[in-house]
């Protein structure tokens, strides 16, 4: 996995040093092309010096690292063992605007929880 110019540069604004702090967590440099064989289907794409860096880290270490950097964050709260049961629309059915949750694993009643922004990234098998 890599993290792009444009990508980094928005992590870092929002998180202070973020690319300096993933670097030294293990992360490493790339230059594109000049550090990739990166075959397309013209053909291998001839490695030249460029400006364009990437940085490059496995996706658990991404992942790992900007879950820290959430947590620091007095802006961002984490709530741990709480299963979201489902959307809650606005009045007039056109958006958005909250989640139910419920404790996990257990039946019974459920709280909601208002939002401007909901992210569903359970991936394709989210219901």
């Amino acid at each position: 996995h890599a993290l792009l110019p444009g990508g980094l540069n928005a992590l870092d604004r929002l998180f202070d040093r973020y690319r300096d702090g993933l670097a030294a967590a293990g992360a490493r440099p790339l230059g594109v092309p000049e550090d990739l064989a990166w075959l397309n289907p013209a053909g291998w794409v001839p490695r030249a010096r460029t400006r364009h860096r990437l940085l490059s880290a496995s996706r658990d270490l991404i992942e790992w690292y900007t879950r820290t950097r959430l947590m620091e964050s007095s802006a961002v709260t984490i709530h741990g063992g709480i299963q979201v049961c489902g959307l809650v629309p606005s009045t007039d059915g056109r958006s958005v605007v909250g989640v139910e949750l419920r404790a996990a694993g257990r039946d019974g009643a459920s709280t909601t929880l208002g939002a401007d922004l909901v992210v569903d990234a359970t991936g394709r098998v989210s219901p």
